[in-house]
């Protein structure tokens, strides 16, 4: 499997603290009380570059439900190839 290229989108939604609306300001709270369920195994990535997923935000939403938050320097919304590979490589050869 290690030569294969896989492409994998992934979407999801962190509050923006500048523009918070209702529903986002509810699920800070549910995040902030350490109620969030958190899969056993995660890690989220994020370019210090990103427009659309705040570094910062990223990294507070981690801390908040207990997630792994790598900030990849001069990264953009969409993290070069090689360094997804290689996030890839190491989690598909943990599951054999």
């Amino acid at each position: 499997m290690r030569n294969m290229d896989i492409l994998i989108t992934c979407h999801s939604v962190i509050p923006n603290t500048a523009t918070d609306d209702s529903l986002a300001e509810e699920d800070f709270r549910v995040w902030s009380r350490g109620v969030y369920p958190t899969p056993k195994h995660c890690e989220m990535h994020v370019g210090s570059e990103d427009w659309q997923a705040n570094p910062d935000n990223v990294s507070k939403f981690g801390e908040l439900v207990g997630i792994q938050v790598h900030v990849v320097p001069d990264g953009g919304h969409n993290l070069p190839r090689s360094y997804v590979g290689a996030i890839l490589d190491r989690w598909l050869g943990n599951i054999s």
